[in-house]
């Protein structure tokens, strides 16, 4: 999978940081009584699993010594 920098440092600061907030908000939206907090906090945390997962394997591809990978 080639990857730019820029693209893999943006991927993880979505799954690390804007994944998180976006899965706080829903949930307090749940509790305030929001009729779909909690499907769209299942599916905000599915989609970021799926971004870190990318993020992890982009991360082991380029230690792995594959540099050009994320080039």
């Amino acid at each position: 999978m080639k990857m730019t920098n820029k693209t893999f440092d943006t991927l993880r600061f979505i799954a690390e940081v804007i994944g998180y907030i976006v899965t706080f908000a829903l949930a307090v939206s749940e509790v305030v009584g929001f009729k779909y907090g909690a499907e769209l906090a299942a599916v905000s945390a599915a989609l970021m699993t799926m971004l870190g997962s990318i993020v992890e394997a982009a991360r082991r591809n380029y230690e792995g010594g594959n540099h050009e990978s994320l080039d």
